[in-house]
């Protein structure tokens, strides 16, 4: 799940607007507010085959096309879709904010819309709609995740009858600051690819005893259903691959390749390559060079 905020203006004074984007493989929440300009601005995300979803007026109207019919948007309304191509809103004034809530049919965020509608909703959903809008505004690093309030307004619109599965279990939480401290840790010793990120490393890092140090590195990797072995691992990989394509040049020497990528010797280099599955870096580089 990302966040990404942008702002644009036409040079020329024509369009002014900003907006805000969650995005996950299956779900997609936009806020996209228009501050000033083209009067009849089209407000259509690209999202559109296979995406159902509703379309929440913050500020307007608006004007909701659906297949043989217009519907008229104010304040407070919303616009269900089952088929988020069809069903294009257009501005009436100069200044407007829709919030598009999308997920992908037949997914575990939701199923289809049954037919397309008008909605108004009850004051507890406008307020996890507002809260929500909020989250994804806030531009401070040490905010609390927007993942939450989108648990909540899928509850809350499931609440209103719309097919949406909110998930089972929480996302993503709020980074702590100890959290903060451990990545950036990782990211001291783990680059440039010269260094071997080894736990005495991050230890040193951080300021705390190697068992301290493993310690905390396995709690930050046990997010992501990882340990700090396999972190290791990984970016050990991540040097073979590279030896392997050093190795592809024609005055590639082991001795120099495995000393850029911070192998302790030709010999560890050559481990490293057999662990991989792979022939040593001489037989590797005739391969490729063949």
């Amino acid at each position: 799940m990302i966040v990404v905020r942008y702002t644009a203006a036409d040079p020329r004074g024509q369009a002014n607007w900003f907006q805000h984007e969650l995005r996950s493989d299956d779900l997609v929440l936009i806020r996209e507010c228009h501050t000033g300009g083209i009067v009849d601005e089209t407000l259509v995300p690209e999202q559109a085959d296979g995406w159902s979803g509703i379309r929440y007026l913050l500020d307007g109207p608006v004007v909701a096309r659906a297949p043989g019919r217009c519907v008229e948007l104010r304040q407070g309304d919303a616009f269900a879709s089952s088929t988020v191509g069809t069903a294009p809103v257009r501005s009436l004034t100069m200044t407007t904010d829709v919030l598009h809530i999308l997920w992908r049919r037949d997914s575990s965020v939701g199923r289809s819309i049954s037919s397309s509608a008008k909605l108004r909703f009850s004051p507890l959903t406008d307020a996890s709609l507002r809260r929500v809008v909020a989250a994804l505004a806030a531009d401070d690093r040490n905010a609390p995740c927007p993942s939450t309030t989108v648990h909540e307004v899928l509850v809350a619109l499931r609440a209103e009858g719309l097919p949406v599965t909110p998930p089972t279990v929480d996302w993503a939480h709020p980074t702590a600051l100890e959290d903060h401290a451990v990545a950036h840790a990782i990211e001291r010793v783990a680059f440039p690819l010269s260094s071997r990120p080894m736990s005495v490393d991050l230890a040193r890092e951080l300021g705390v005893g190697e068992h301290h140090a493993l310690r905390r590195a396995n709690q930050y990797f046990r997010r992501f259903h990882l340990c700090a072995r396999s972190w290791r691992e990984y970016l050990r990989g991540q040097r073979v691959a590279l030896g392997a394509f050093f190795m592809g040049r024609p005055e590639a020497r082991t001795d120099r390749v495995a000393r850029l990528l911070g192998f302790q010797s030709p010999t560890s280099f050559c481990h490293a390559f057999l662990a991989a599955g792979l022939a040593s870096p001489r037989e590797v580089q005739r391969e490729l060079l063949a």
